[in-house]
């Protein structure tokens, strides 16, 4: 009989800017296109969900991209404020993980290997050493099956994939399902889910990044001295920690325990002088 394990992960990207008239309300709607197809012959399409105040999230199937999503600023005027790409060749040639889903396994893992159970799994690396979001095949390279859903309070996507045991070196089948919606109170809300039939270890994520200035806004610099600066102290690499079957209270705790200690720090004190300077990494 297979035990399964079932956990919970919420992301929520909300817009709202205070003082903001929206315009009267629209028709909210989910349309489809074909975005291309990959180099096996897979084909590609592209979402985009648009809620009743024309704020729009458009999302691939391959690799779950949020490829773009427009907001509007403090005056109503919409812009694109995800980072991405205009066509389907350009992230299968790409090197990052913009707006992907990151699987099995978020961070690196340090020397591609964990035990678990007594047994020591190998990974595929692709880090030097180390394995990194996925291996060389992670979700942000998988097809995804999509499914228009209906929801109560906005647009609903749902992209699920099944990674298969052995996947990437990962033991168990993992089912995935990955439910994007974007509400008309211009939140756009990810929920991943995921099952497996076998001990195993998992970290979900998504990988956008974001200039909030919108599309073509702003230019990468080097810090001044005295500038806002946002620091990052990370650890190199991640030590997988297997998710048992257990309840889902438990298992959540555990998640909330987990991220607690991960959460980023910043040891630099800071002083405001107006402007922001990110760096925004490789990986």
């Amino acid at each position: 009989m297979k035990t399964r394990c079932r956990f919970l992960i919420l992301l929520l990207l909300t817009f709202a800017t205070f003082g903001l008239s929206f315009a009267a309300k629209g028709q909210a709607r989910v349309t489809k296109e074909s975005f291309g197809d990959t180099l096996d012959g897979k084909g590609v399409d592209i979402y985009t969900l648009t809620n009743s105040h024309g704020v729009e999230a458009r999302i691939i199937n391959y690799g779950g991209i949020v490829t773009s999503l427009k907001v509007p600023d403090r005056n109503g005027k919409l812009d694109d404020v995800v980072l991405g790409f205009d066509n389907l060749d350009a992230y299968l040639k790409g090197r990052t993980y913009l707006g992907a889903i990151i699987g099995r396994y978020g961070n690196r893992i340090a020397k591609g290997r964990f035990t678990l159970n007594g047994v020591e799994y190998k990974l595929a690396v692709n880090n030097g050493e180390n394995h990194l979001h996925g291996g060389i095949k992670g979700f942000n390279k998988a097809v995804w099956t999509a499914k228009v859903l209906s929801a109560k309070d906005g647009q609903s996507l749902e992209l699920s994939y099944l990674s298969k045991d052995g996947e990437e070196g990962f033991p168990g089948d993992l089912q995935v399902s990955v439910i994007y919606t974007l509400t008309d109170a211009n939140a756009l809300k990810i929920v991943y889910s995921a099952t497996t039939d076998k001990k195993t270890v998992v970290n979900l994520t998504n990988h956008s990044y974001f200039n909030l200035a919108g599309q073509g806004s702003g230019r990468a610099r080097q810090p001044d001295a005295g500038d806002e600066e946002a620091v990052r102290h990370a650890a190199p690499s991640t030590r997988a920690e297997a998710l048992p079957p257990k309840p889902k209270a438990t298992l959540a705790a555990a998640l909330t325990r987990q991220a607690r200690a991960s959460r980023t720090r910043s040891t630099t004190p800071h002083r405001g002088s107006g402007r922001r300077s990110v760096g925004i990494p490789g990986t």
